[in-house]
């Protein structure tokens, strides 16, 4: 006889990021945490050789209102991390965060969804060191 086990999942009710569903797997209780936010697209889907992968390279290079710099210090302030990443199928940022700044770390994930910026000379940084 095969056991399968069912994946239980729950909605949080009322929490999105940019109108984006937020699901929660329950599980143990842990000082840290990771939220994935992904998206379709990837490299797959890019019109452009590299798009996704340099999006991906330059996801904190600043927002609208912080510039890279302060953003990594925010994030580093409150014990966690943001990272994107660009699969062929798919673009993930996720969140790694102390649990107790679970708040505070959406809050600054979701200026990150919403006011990327990529300034000019991070993106000619970008471009010199995958050219060498």
């Amino acid at each position: 006889m095969k056991r399968t086990k069912k994946i239980i999942f729950y909605t949080i009710i009322g929490l999105s990021v940019l109108g984006i569903p937020v699901f929660a797997f329950p599980g143990r209780q842990h000082e840290i945490l990771r939220i994935d936010v992904v998206f379709e697209g990837g490299r797959w889907s890019e019109k452009t050789p590299l798009v996704a992968d340099a999006c991906a390279r330059l996801f904190k290079s600043g927002t609208q209102k912080l510039s890279a710099f302060e953003l990594d210090d925010a994030i580093d302030f409150l014990g966690g991390t943001i990272k994107a990443t660009a699969f062929y199928d798919s673009f993930t940022v996720s969140l790694y965060t102390l649990t107790k700044n679970l708040e505070a770390s959406l809050v600054l994930l979701k200026v990150c969804l919403e006011e990327i910026v990529f300034p000019e000379h991070e993106l000619d940084i970008h471009r010199d060191n995958a050219l060498s």
